[in-house]
């Protein structure tokens, strides 16, 4: 949040920003079922990283708990959920749409490209 960002703002600034534009074109209540997702999704990401983050500080299944971080996330989605449940169940499906294209592009790539050079071990 620190880190300035190619506006020339600094992250926590354009997140302000963001957040009062939302509040003002959109609503309180629309924004607030938007940032219960995106708490949600973000807490599932970090309770899914629990291992491989395992010594970060900055990830909340660490901080909380893993448990408690899993916990937590399906709250936040049920709260999403109550106040906009279209929004939370598209968002939830894309966000397992998004994981699964990453996770072909990364076997895809991890995969040798045929060259016409024969791979060792094959």
């Amino acid at each position: 949040m620190n880190a300035k960002m190619p506006s020339g703002l600094y992250g926590y600034q354009e997140a302000l920003i963001t957040i009062v534009m939302g509040l003002v074109l959109f609503g309180v209540m629309e924004m607030f079922s938007s940032l219960l997702l995106i708490i949600a999704i973000q807490l599932w990401d970090d309770y899914v990283d629990y291992n491989s983050d395992r010594y970060s500080i900055k990830n909340w299944a660490f901080i909380l708990g893993k448990n408690e971080c899993l916990l937590l996330g399906i709250i936040f989605f049920i709260l999403s959920v109550y106040l906009d449940y279209f929004k939370a169940l598209s968002g939830i499906f894309s966000m397992w749409i998004i994981v699964y294209i990453i996770k072909l592009w990364f076997n895809y790539i991890d995969k040798p490209q045929n060259s016409g050079e024969e791979v060792p071990g094959e």
